[in-house]
């Protein structure tokens, strides 16, 4: 028998193969029993572990979301802070520029904060009342080294005009120095009666436009900017200052009546003047376009041109969609002359192709395009808010339209047709009180009001009329 730690044994090389063979099947065998076993081999967590993990995941996007949120939130709050900032500065801004030279300022938070809350108590840019200014604030016209009129003068000018006239050696020193030198508003209307209607030769446009500006007319602008506040306590003065100088450049031979025309319009269109100065007002108008019509052969159409072409924006803001501005200017400046010239069947004449124009349009009487179509209030947009405003000036130039119709049976038919007008105020008044017009832009009470005094004015109208036809029923010249 062999020992197994006998290094004198030695193994044949057949046994050496079958060792071999042996070690290589058992290696294989262990090595694919442990792969199976490491195939099988599953970790379970435990719920509660799966549930808390979902807590946090949950946890964190909903800090995430919040996060966002409060960062839009931040973001929202920094800009309504810097729009309402600069809402102020622009406020502050117009609130100044109101033409007293630096001498009325605002900066109260109070006033400020009032009128931001009045401009967003409405959404269609009428919350804050304004209005056009166009004569500035001028007491002293500077316009050379003149010696005062001496008192005699001025009380001969009142007794006896004609006389201080022919008596005149240079009529434009004499101009420049009543203009430079009078401060009573009563003698420079004594002044200006004198010179009306006289002919003389003494200044041309370009110092007709420099005397202008001396008096306190702004520059001509290609749209009218409306604002809160003009400053100008001398209206008065300037009115007269202005007549004088207007004859004074009518009374020449070359004259530019389109610029005339425009400045005329301009200053009859000035809030002050209209608010605060309307007999002095109405006298400018008097005293200018009765020479006008005199002498200006294409007044009409310089009068339509100008009129109709009249455009409007509020202060700092050149995109509001609106023109209830605009109509109501040139409503305005169609009511002064008609009201201004009610006596003067002439000029009443002229005035009367202005108002049916403005009223009618290109097709006189056609009341249908006064009427509102009732079905657009479920889409009002600013094309439609416009007609609204525009209908509602029309209406109130329809008392100041002189009616070509003397026939009884013309006259029914156009009583008939304003009848239908006074239907459709009624039907859109109804349709206003029950409408939900919270994020419409216009404000329904504003229109109510408007359309209730369309009504009104319809109603007068049609009552006139009905009464031309009694008169003409009772006549018996028109009897069958």
């Amino acid at each position: 028998m062999h020992d197994i730690f006998d290094d004198s044994t030695s193994s044949t090389p057949d046994d050496d193969k079958e060792l071999s063979s042996f070690l290589t099947k058992t290696t294989v065998k262990k090595h694919q029993h442990f792969k199976n076993n490491l195939d099988n081999f599953q970790i379970e967590l435990p719920s509660i572990f799966k549930i808390e993990a979902e807590k946090l995941n949950k946890i964190n996007l909903k800090n995430k979301q919040i996060s966002l949120d409060l960062q839009q939130r931040n973001d929202q709050l920094t800009k309504e802070f810097n729009d309402l900032e600069l809402e102020k500065e622009k406020l502050i801004n117009e609130l100044n520029d109101n033409g007293s030279n630096g001498l009325k300022k605002y900066s109260d938070v109070n006033l400020i904060e009032n009128l931001i809350k009045l401009d967003r108590s409405r959404n269609d840019g009428f919350g804050i009342s304004r209005h056009f200014y166009y004569l500035k604030d001028t007491e002293y016209l500077d316009l050379g080294d003149f010696k005062p009129i001496n008192f005699v003068t001025l009380e001969l000018i009142q007794k006896n005009p004609n006389k201080v006239w022919n008596n005149i050696k240079n009529y434009k020193k004499f101009i420049y120095q009543v203009l430079d030198t009078v401060l009573n508003p009563d003698r420079l209307m004594e002044i200006n009666d004198m010179i009306k209607g006289k002919n003389f030769s003494s200044i041309d446009s370009k110092e007709f436009q420099q005397l202008l500006t001396a008096c306190g007319c702004d520059s001509v602008p290609d749209k009218l900017i409306v604002k809160i506040q003009g400053f100008n306590n001398f209206t008065h003065i300037q009115l007269m200052r202005l007549s004088i100088i207007f004859n004074t450049y009518l009374s020449t031979e070359i004259i530019d009546f389109k610029l005339v025309i425009r400045h005329f319009l301009l200053i009859i269109s000035d809030f002050n003047a209209n608010k605060r100065e309307l007999p002095s007002l109405l006298y400018f108008i008097d005293t200018v376009f009765t020479r006008l019509f005199s002498q200006c052969p294409n007044l009409v159409e310089l009068l339509e041109n100008q009129l109709f072409s009249i455009e409007t924006e509020i202060y700092g803001d050149d995109k509001v969609r609106l023109k209830r501005h605009k109509f109501e200017i040139q409503a305005n400046i169609l009511r002064l002359l008609n009201t201004t010239f009610s006596k003067n069947l002439k000029i009443l004449q002229l005035l009367n192709s202005l108002n049916l124009k403005f009223v009618f349009g290109k097709n006189q009487f056609d009341t249908k395009v006064l009427l509102i179509d009732k079905e657009n209030f479920n889409n009002a947009d600013s094309t439609f808010i416009n007609k609204m405003y525009l209908n509602h000036y029309r209406f109130g130039i329809l008392p100041f339209i002189n009616s070509p119709y003397n026939d009884r049976t013309e006259l029914e038919i156009l009583i008939k047709k304003f009848t239908t007008l006074k239907t459709n105020s009624i039907d859109i008044i109804k349709i206003l009180s029950s409408a939900n017009t919270s994020t419409s832009d216009y404000s329904r009470e504003d229109l109510i009001k408007l359309t209730t005094e369309n009504f009104e004015n319809t109603n007068n109208l049609c009552k006139k009329l009905e009464s031309d036809l009694e008169f003409i029923n009772k006549d018996s010249f028109y009897s069958d």
